[in-house]
Parts: C-alpha cells; sequence; structure tokens
C-alpha cells in the first residue's frame, strides 16, 4: 500500500534522531494485506535486545480517512510520553520479549 510506504520513508529519520527521550524507531514493518496498518519498533539507539523493545501495530485508518504518517508520529510520541501502557488508537501491543 502506497500510504505504507510514505510512512515508512517518514519515520526512517526517527532512526537516527530521537521520537521520545532516548526512545528511537528501530524498525517499521507494514502489515499483510487486506490490513491497514503500520508496525513501528521502538527501542534504544544502538538496542537489539528483545526485552527492550516494543512494537506498536497503528491502524492507518481513522473514521472516514487514512492516518498520514505525521499522525503516526503524533500518536507514538504521545503513548510513549504517556505513564500508562495502553493507548486506545493504537489497535495493539506488542512485547518482543520472546521473540
Amino acid at each position: 500500500m502506497e500510504q505504507q510506504a510514505d510512512i515508512v520513508r517518514l519515520l526512517l529519520h526517527y532512526f537516527q534522531a530521537p521520537l521520545v527521550a532516548a526512545e528511537h524507531v528501530r524498525g517499521v514493518l507494514p502489515v499483510a494485506f487486506p490490513a491497514e496498518a503500520v508496525r513501528v519498533v521502538i527501542g534504544a539507539p544502538g538496542g537489539h535486545r528483545a526485552d527492550r523493545l516494543t512494537a506498536y501495530e497503528i491502524p492507518l485508518r481513522e473514521d472516514d480517512g487514512l492516518r498520514g504518517g505525521y499522525e503516526i508520529i503524533s500518536l507514538l510520541r504521545a503513548v510513549l510520553s504517556a505513564p500508562h501502557d495502553d493507548d486506545p488508537h493504537c489497535a495493539r501491543i506488542v512485547d518482543l520479549t520472546d521473540w
């Protein structure tokens, strides 16, 4: 999906620059068709241990439209800045500890 590719291109900048504090984008994965979502893996720069990484699957559809890349970044920043573990805007949060 073209929307997923646009979001991946935008998020690539956050491999080098922090998204929030010390949290960087560690990976961006498209979700298989027919799902319209993107998975973003967040963790410390240079971090490779699965127990230090978290993947967020964020749906691209919101109401009648598609979320753009900057909306995805805003959602991730809100989730990472909040003191809670769940956010209603994310379809699910996947812990990569056992991967």
